[in-house]
């Protein structure tokens, strides 16, 4: 449970750090690999936990957040 919400506070963190820069501050890469990693991480655990209601929530917020943002 610690590794889910730690990931997702990982991520919470980089996209505000994102949200309140300057835009020409940003550097597409780094996010980028920030991205996939936090991905791959949150797949890897979704095996893991994937019967937890919590899980269940990630995954609906995560798509919500996922269009709203794109």
């Amino acid at each position: 449970m610690e590794k889910m919400w730690g990931t997702i506070a990982e991520w919470q963190q980089l996209y505000n750090g994102w949200k309140d820069g300057t835009f020409g501050d940003l550097k597409v890469e780094e996010m980028e690999e920030a991205a996939g990693r936090v991905a791959k991480s949150l797949q890897r655990l979704g095996r893991e936990i994937k019967h937890w209601p919590a899980w269940a929530w990630i995954k609906v917020k995560h798509q919500v957040s996922a269009t709203t943002y794109l």
